[in-house]
């Protein structure tokens, strides 16, 4: 099987808005992920530092490992599902009270315009928007998380307007001209709310849903086009964690699928000798374990990486990376 090549030319000039998760990273492929251009969250184990990227870290562990001032700059992903929590956002308002923008801090997740604009206040730098299946299918599921997505951006836009408005014309002139003269300290409230939403990036999470509903404008099940279209609605990353499930490269056991069973590649080779490459049996019951689910789960495994990113005449894959470019140059982002 003929791959794409990774060269200098294929990732210079190019802000990938894709991220990568634990559940789909170990230490074998997060190099390739990062010769990508692809944005990573490292797992929690210890074994990857690299400040470049978003440390995996519990509320708990933030508390009692980072209770003083830090000297350089590092990237948080706070593992918390729950976007309304009162724990998660405390936590947030503690790390920025210490560290100010010395700590940029990925939160999540949310459901709702509603919870979006409260995590929102605590000063966090980003928020992951869309709930997963398994939780809830009437909000930020499907069709429902490209509308969370757009309303979510509205909301920064808006409150990015009221910022700047208030920057160019003075706190005073600008709320006086609002009404707000006989309560400047909600005055004051307001400006720090929009100081603070102005600056929020939107990260869709939890697409499988989404993907599956765009199939109905004829989009392929490759992805590219409704991740594309989330960014459209003002998505600024997204996480395509089952797409990245389906790449020989991601993370766990390789199995193949024979009359209704699963066999590991060791097994096969036993009966049938050093008989092929792995990625010979792509479309003919190659799986991937995933990891992270509460059942365990087999997701066939469709494309490498470098083929999903770059593209791939012989698997009939025009290319991630390909696909966003064009869709810069169509719409003049």
């Amino acid at each position: 099987m003929k791959h794409a090549k990774i060269n200098e030319e294929d990732t210079v000039a190019f802000t990938c808005p894709l991220l990568a998760t634990p559940l789909v990273l170990n230490q074998k492929n997060i190099p390739l992920f990062e010769q990508l251009g692809i944005n990573i969250i490292l797992p929690n184990d210890g074994l990857y530092d690299n400040r470049d990227h978003f440390l995996l870290r519990t509320p708990l562990e933030l508390i009692e490992n980072y209770s003083e001032p830090l000297d350089q700059s590092i990237k948080i992903c706070i593992d918390w599902k729950n976007g309304a929590s009162r724990i998660l956002h405390s936590t947030i308002l503690e790390m920025k009270e210490i560290h100010g923008n010395n700590m940029i801090l990925m939160a999540g997740n949310v459901g709702s315009q509603e919870a979006f604009l409260e995590l929102a206040k605590t000063g966090v730098d980003y928020i992951r928007v869309g709930l997963d299946s398994f939780i809830t299918r009437n909000v930020g599921v499907g069709e429902n998380l490209e509308g969370l997505v757009w309303n979510c951006a509205k909301q920064v836009k808006w409150y990015k307007e009221q910022y700047a408005m208030t920057e160019e014309e003075g706190f005073e002139d600008y709320y006086r001209r609002q009404g707000f003269s006989k309560n400047m300290d909600l005055a004051l409230e307001h400006y720090e709310n929009s100081k603070k939403i102005s600056k929020v990036k939107i990260v869709a999470d939890n697409i499988t849903e989404y993907v599956k509903y765009c199939k109905k404008y004829g989009f392929a099940k490759n992805g590219y086009a409704a991740i594309n279209k989330l960014i459209d609605c003002g998505a600024d990353l997204v996480i395509p964690d089952k797409i990245f499930l389906q790449c020989l490269e991601s993370d766990g056991e390789r199995r193949v699928k024979e009359e209704g069973d699963y066999y590991t590649i060791a097994e096969l080779k036993d009966w049938l000798g050093e008989f092929t490459e792995l990625e010979d049996h792509f479309g003919d019951g190659l799986c991937v374990e995933s990891k992270g689910l509460s059942e365990k789960e087999y997701i066939t495994a469709k494309w490498t990486i470098r083929d999903w990113m770059l593209g791939s005449q012989e698997n009939k894959l025009f290319g991630f990376r390909n696909s966003y470019l064009k869709y810069l140059n169509y719409t003049g982002k």
